[in-house]
């Protein structure tokens, strides 16, 4: 996870988002498959603790750490015990995220709290963790990390407002950091997922996901189908890849 450098003989520390369920879940599974060190971080802490106690059963290279992104001080706290732990880190998975779904498709029924929680969820809480991210990752010869944004960063829908803000803001802030992070070795690179079946979906309604399936050529996966894309920009084999935002949505913005 190192650019510029060839796998090293220790095993990757990688901090996963999001880690107690959906896509950030079944990353972590694969990612330990592969012989990763892995820490899960949510905010929903029994989730997590029960996460983290079936996943012990195959492994004992997992961990979990209660996580609030959208706070500093969670934040903060989260990573200095990833770094206490394992003394280094090669790898940040963002994928903690929140749908904010506006029903009637007016701006003026977007709520200040729906917006607000929109914002501080996905794009704060990216930047957040980024921010303790990078130079953990610089003290450990470089690293790479991959954000998890929407094909709503790039295709609009209405009733999205507040997520497509939040969403574009992760691929704007990925491209930033990609720049201002190449000196330091570290890669960040964007994954925009189209329609998934994740836990996620249960705060959208039928007709909406009745219409993003219709628009899916292909059969919607769980969130196993994004995860050899996030395993492959996290590993060397993309070491010539940062700033891009890649979509994998199953033939949904080839409309």
């Amino acid at each position: 996870m190192n650019a510029g450098q060839t796998r090293p003989d220790h095993h990757h520390v990688v901090a996963v988002t999001g880690g107690g369920s959906g896509i950030g879940l079944a990353v972590a599974e694969y990612l330990l498959g592969a012989g990763h060190k892995v820490v899960l971080l949510d905010r929903n802490v029994e989730a997590l603790d029960a996460q983290v106690e079936r996943l012990r059963e195959g492994t004992d290279q997992v961990t979990g750490v209660g996580c609030d992104v959208s706070d500093s001080g969670s934040v903060g706290a989260a990573f200095d015990a990833v770094h206490a732990r394992h003394g280094r880190l090669d790898g940040l998975v963002n994928s903690a995220g929140v749908a904010v779904m506006n029903h009637s498709g007016r701006i003026e029924d977007v709520s200040d709290q729906a917006w607000a929680t929109a914002l501080a969820v996905n794009l704060t809480g990216t930047f957040l963790c980024c921010r303790m991210a990078v130079p953990l990752m610089e003290a450990s010869g470089g690293g790479s990390i991959v954000n998890v944004a929407s094909t709503a960063a790039l295709v609009a829908e209405p009733g999205l407002e507040a997520y497509t803000a939040a969403k574009g803001g992760v691929v704007a802030l990925t491209r930033s950091l990609a720049v201002s992070c190449a000196q330091r070795q570290v890669r960040v690179n964007a994954v925009c997922p189209g329609l998934i079946r994740t836990p996620m979906l249960h705060q959208v309604d039928q007709a909406f996901w009745d219409q993003m399936k219709a628009a899916t050529p292909l059969e919607v996966p769980g969130p196993e189908g994004i995860v050899g894309l996030v395993a492959y920009l996290l590993d060397e084999s993309s070491s010539y890849m940062t700033g891009s935002a890649l979509v994998i949505d199953g033939g949904f913005s080839a409309h």
